[in-house]
This record gives structure tokens, C-alpha cells and sequence, in this order.
């Protein structure tokens, strides 16, 4: 079964994200693992950061997170999107772990 983590920004404390984050996950457990994983809020200066920012941003409270963003007004096909966002999530991914302090391989024997 595939696992899908909802990963929020601060607290779902408004009622329609809640209720709207009750529904896909009543919605979705049929089909995946759902998750939801709240992240304590972050100073982020502008309103279209970058990944880059995101990261560092989260890194200050001790969280790190591999992030994709691709961001456009309107959008009448969201596929490309996603794609371009995933494979900046994997590129920041492999980046992090060939880093010798996150390398989790010299763990194993």
C-alpha cells in the first residue's frame, strides 16, 4: 500500500482546511497510508520562495525536508508540474544524502 504524507506549514487551525483535510483522508484510506505531518511555522521573507529558502528555513528548527516547487498563476495541466516539482524533490534528495553527516550508509557493516 503506497504512503502519502500531507506535510503542512504551521497549524491546520482553520475549519475549512480541516474539514477539507477530513475528507480526502476518509477519501484516501481505502487506497494509501494517509499521514498528516505538522511542521512547526517557518520565517519565510517572500511569497513564491525558493526550495532553497524553504530548507534553510526549516533547518533552523532542526527539520530537514527535501522540497520541489513549481509555481504558476493559472494552470490548466498540472502533470508537468508535478514532474518538474518531484524531480527537484529527488535532486535536493541525492544532494542531502551525499553529504558525509547525512550519508546513511556508514551506519551499515
Amino acid at each position: 500500500m503506497q504512503n502519502i504524507d500531507l506535510i503542512c506549514i504551521g497549524k491546520l487551525n482553520m475549519p475549512f482546511y480541516a474539514s477539507g483535510v477530513a475528507e480526502y483522508q476518509k477519501r484516501l484510506a481505502a487506497f494509501c497510508n494517509f499521514r498528516i505531518v505538522e511542521l512547526p511555522e517557518a520565517a519565510i521573507d517572500e511569497r513564491h520562495a525558493s526550495a532553497a529558502q524553504v530548507e534553510k528555513a526549516l533547518e533552523k528548527d532542526g527539520i530537514y525536508v527535501s522540497v520541489g516547487l513549481c509555481w504558476k498563476e493559472k494552470v490548466s495541466i498540472i502533470d508537468p508540474f508535478v514532474r518538474s516539482a518531484e524531480k527537484q524533490m529527488y535532486a535536493a534528495k541525492k544532494k542531502f544524502y551525499e553529504q558525509e553527516a547525512h550519508d546513511r550508509r556508514r551506519f551499515r557493516k
